[in-house]
């Protein structure tokens, strides 16, 4: 019986170990995650959102180790929490994630605009007056299960031009995508296409979190070295002695070739990894697309100041006669003979 458990605790650290040990336990980086926030992502958000969790749970979270802050896109984005949100002691991994379950799910009918999510990131989470440390590895996760809206205002920073300045900074970019995402535009965006980690739906991401881990905090004790395969033998040339005859006459001259060997080429595998080339020429302009469904209803506004009275209108048209009134009380009659007043006639009763 003991025995047996022994066995079965071997085989599973064997079969784990390597995953275990892949990621750094003394990682150090500061992480922002950069969330889309997508209505295609709706009915999915608490399984994305426990992905972060337990990706958060692996990367040595404490106040020498490892700091998270989160940016979320839809249309608009929207800082969750910098570097600043927590106690810099403890820097309590628990809460940190009682934060990033408590986030509430995105509204229907939001958009993917990739390149704001990337811009609040950059210029409010990954900075050091939101609590960023210049002195460790700087780190944008970019999740995503979809493309780039169409940016409406010519002037506003693209995606690609939005991460090119965060790795002009030293800003290592790495990549998630999910489902239906644009794969040349993510290779594209992220510091190093081979380290994007992809899924075909939400219910793999469990499968990804220790792949997503070691991209993020590696364990340079764990490198492989890489293996080289021997170069074949060569035979050794043969020897020819040739013995000179027995007489005065001087020995002729042999000359024996030695046999050409040819030794086969070493043949290595091909390598086909993802390669961006340089960036074309934008190409025609698309026709315009259908009309997407109207937005919900923004926030009532603040009552405005009360206004300054109008002038005086015009006089309006003359109205139409009322109604007749009712008859008035009798009046006093007189007696034109001797000038007395003669009595009232009794009242009249209706």
């Amino acid at each position: 019986m003991q025995m047996s458990l022994i066995l079965s605790v071997v085989i599973s650290l064997v079969s784990l170990g390597s995953r275990i040990s892949a990621v750094d336990p003394n990682c150090k980086i500061d992480l922002a995650f950069v969330v889309d926030a997508s209505g295609s992502v709706r009915d999915d958000w608490d399984t994305l959102m426990q992905f972060l969790v337990d990706v958060t749970g692996q990367i040595n979270i404490g106040p020498d180790g490892s700091h998270v802050g989160m940016v979320q896109f839809g249309s608009q984005a929207k800082k969750i929490f910098d570097f600043t949100e927590f106690n810099a002691i403890p820097y309590d991994e628990e809460e940190i994630l009682r934060k990033i379950t408590s986030i509430h799910r995105p509204r229907s009918g939001e958009q993917t605009y990739i390149n704001r999510g990337l811009r609040l990131a950059n210029n409010e989470v990954l900075r050091e007056q939101f609590g960023m440390r210049p002195d460790v590895k700087q780190v944008a996760l970019l999740i995503t299960d979809g493309k780039q809206t169409a940016i409406p205002n010519r002037n506003e920073a693209n995606q690609f031009d939005v991460a090119n300045a965060m790795k002009a900074r030293g800003i290592h970019v790495n990549g998630l995508g999910i489902g239906f995402f644009d794969p040349i535009e993510l290779w594209t965006l992220v510091t190093v296409s081979a380290e994007v980690v992809t899924v075909d739906d939400f219910s793999q991401l469990n499968q990804k979190v220790m792949d997503t881990s070691e991209i993020l905090c590696p364990n340079p004790t764990t490198t492989a070295p890489p293996t080289t395969t021997p170069l074949p033998t060569t035979t050794p040339l043969p020897t020819t002695t040739t013995a000179p005859p027995t007489t005065t006459t001087p020995p002729p001259t042999t000359t024996t070739a030695p046999p050409t060997t040819t030794t086969p080429r070493l043949r290595l595998p091909l390598l086909h990894l993802p390669r961006v080339g340089e960036k074309g020429d934008p190409g025609p302009k698309g026709d315009k697309g259908d009309t997407g469904p109207p937005g919900s209803d923004g926030p009532e506004g603040d009552r405005g100041l009360k206004g300054i009275p109008g002038p005086l209108g015009p006089k309006g048209a003359l109205g139409v006669p009322g109604r007749r009134g009712p008859p008035g009380p009798p009046g006093l009659l007189f007696n034109v003979t001797d000038g007395g007043p003669l009595p009232l006639p009794p009242p009249i009763v209706e």
